[in-house]
């Protein structure tokens, strides 16, 4: 069936007011905000919490920012500052290894661009003095696949990279606010 549509979906399953999309999360107290193995002096969120919010962010397309409320027992200004650094803080790493990511990618994309054209040419070269047929049906296929990997990494590989990082960019980017039960 074909007739599905987005902004159907988000306005049926989000409350939405002026491209933001605010997500209610409830905990029952404060500790399941963090990971049950962190020490006082460096926590970690939740996994099974960061699982929820990333499952329910990949619906939502780019074009919306998004507000998080957590719905938990009674917290304190001091206590509401950490819990939104410790969430920014999770969400911007995951966007700094995305961007690393994208960086990898494209070094690997180039590296492989140099080493399959010199061998290229180095083919072309060795084919012209009618060198050793096994050496330049070496270089030929090592050339080849050497470019068609590049193909890869940057045209395939590369979408799915960015895509993720454009996610991870809508999770940093997220305003979290704190409300309690009452």
């Amino acid at each position: 069936n074909l007739d599905f549509s987005i902004d159907n979906y988000i306005n049926e399953n989000f409350e939405v007011s002026d491209n933001n999309i605010t997500i209610y999360l409830k905990c029952n107290n404060k500790d399941d905000l963090y990971s049950q193995f962190c020490t006082k002096s460096h926590q970690s969120l939740n996994q099974e919490l960061c699982d929820y919010i990333e499952r329910i962010i990949y619906d939502i397309p780019l074009r919306y920012s998004v507000t998080l409320k957590v719905i938990t027992e009674e917290l304190g200004l001091e206590e509401k500052l950490k819990a939104e650094t410790i969430f920014k803080n999770h969400y911007k790493l995951i966007l700094y290894d995305k961007n690393l990511d994208l960086k990898i990618n494209s070094a690997k994309a180039i590296s492989l661009f140099c080493v399959g054209s010199i061998l290229l040419v180095i083919y072309f070269a060795l084919n012209i003095l009618n060198y050793n047929i096994f050496i330049t049906e070496f270089l030929s296929i090592s050339g080849t696949f050497a470019l068609w990997e590049t193909v890869d990494l940057f045209l395939l590989e590369r979408k799915k990279l960015d895509i993720d990082r454009l996610n991870a960019g809508q999770l940093s980017d997220m305003k979290i606010e704190f409300c309690s039960y009452n």
